[in-house]
Parts: structure tokens; C-alpha cells; sequence
């Protein structure tokens, strides 16, 4: 199953998208500034952290399946891309290392690279 690029879902999602894009910005930023982790502060905003991370981690797997308009630079005309390889493929040469590394959630392996760090020592 392809998504159509007027499919009446699409906007919705981009704007759910844009609203976790722009979440993650902001905590990360009050993370990096006030905060190593998460304090009492911003313990709620964790769970919503982690939330956001399984949207993107979602929306790499719906970038699979999104079909997309190219443009003929002969003829300027738009043609829909409707095939599972040409798609894939399309996506894997360009988007999806971006978002593969903006998706993974860097703080959940550093806590669990420490966590058994310690452990580690301590046995």
C-alpha cells in the first residue's frame, strides 16, 4: 500500500511532525542548558520526549511507504511515484540516514551504556 501525496492524512501528519519537530527543539535546548537529564522540572516532558521519538521512529517507517511527485526537467511535468522499490530506494539514498540518527534517542543509550558501566564496577 502507497500514500498518495493529496491524501486527505498527510497534512495532518506534517503538522503533527512539525509540532514534535519543534517540541524536541525546545527540550533539548532546555536539557543542554539547565540540565544534564531530566530533572523534576522536566520530568513530564521526558515521557513526552519519548512519545515524539516513537512518532519519528513511525514516520521513518511511513517515509517507506510515501510515494512523491519528480519533476521531468524536460517537460516540467510532475509524475507520481507509485512503486515500493523506486520509493525505498529514493528514501534510503536521501532522507533516511537524517532522520535514522536525528531519531535515535542518544540519551536512553547513554543511560544504559552507564547504567552497565557501573554495574560493570561494582560486580
Amino acid at each position: 500500500m502507497v500514500l498518495h501525496p493529496d491524501h486527505f492524512v498527510r497534512p495532518y501528519w506534517d503538522t503533527i511532525m512539525i509540532v514534535a519537530v519543534l517540541f524536541s527543539s525546545v527540550t533539548v535546548l532546555l536539557r543542554m542548558g539547565f540540565e544534564t537529564e531530566f530533572g523534576d522540572v522536566l520530568r513530564g516532558a521526558q515521557y513526552v520526549d519519548y512519545a515524539v521519538d516513537i512518532y519519528f521512529g513511525s514516520d521513518i517507517l511511513l517515509n517507506f511507504f510515501l510515494d512523491f511527485r519528480r519533476i521531468d526537467q524536460a517537460t516540467m511535468q510532475h509524475t507520481v511515484i507509485l512503486d515500493f522499490p523506486n520509493i525505498a530506494g529514493t528514501y534510503l539514498r536521501g532522507w533516511f540516514l537524517v532522520d535514522f540518527f536525528s531519531t535515535l534517542a542518544f540519551d536512553l543509550i547513554f543511560l544504559t551504556s552507564t547504567l552497565g558501566a557501573r554495574q560493570a564496577r561494582r560486580g
